[in-house]
């Protein structure tokens, strides 16, 4: 669907953002990166079904935390200050493509993989692998999830799939 509506374009087997999708992604995320983490999770908890969200900050990082209808606690997901930026940005852009809430939402995560810098503070990103402190158990014969992380601001951006 996101080719259909031009948000992605394919070329072969390569897929990427279109230009226009890539522009008004940047220029949202361009306008996040200015607000406090407070502002991004009210935000966030506007076009999300998150019936409550906050900022959290811990030991140094940045978090929104959003809680799910009738969940507690245990239940709320944490985004990262830099993912929430590039979902939120993720979000508005594809609203200019698309008008289904849920998919926008599901395209906005999905599109992480695209990112080309880091949403929070504009710096490279760099491709990894998943390895817990302790090097981790991935099961036999396979490998580790490929990832896209910031260095400087020490987030995991995406992991992508295993195949």
């Amino acid at each position: 669907r996101l080719l259909a509506e031009g948000v992605l374009e394919a070329d072969g087997d390569a897929v990427a953002p279109t230009a226009a999708y890539r522009e008004r992604w940047r220029a949202e995320m361009d306008r996040l990166r200015t607000e406090d983490t407070e502002s991004l999770a009210r935000i966030a908890r506007e076009i999300s079904p998150a019936t409550a969200a906050r900022a959290v900050s811990e030991d140094g990082d940045e978090w929104v935390a959003l809680s799910p209808p009738g969940g507690n606690t245990i239940d709320e997901t944490w985004l990262r200050r830099a993912v929430a930026i590039a979902e939120i940005a993720g979000y508005r852009a594809v609203g200019e493509f698309l008008d289904e809430e849920s998919f926008r939402l599901a395209a906005a995560r999905t599109n992480r993989m695209f990112l080309e810098s880091c949403p929070d503070c504009g710096g490279d990103l760099e491709r990894g692998v998943d390895l817990p402190c302790c090097g981790g158990y991935t099961g036999p014969g396979e490998e580790p999830a490929e990832t896209l992380a910031c260095p400087a601001c020490e987030v995991r951006l995406y992991t992508f799939p295993r195949e």
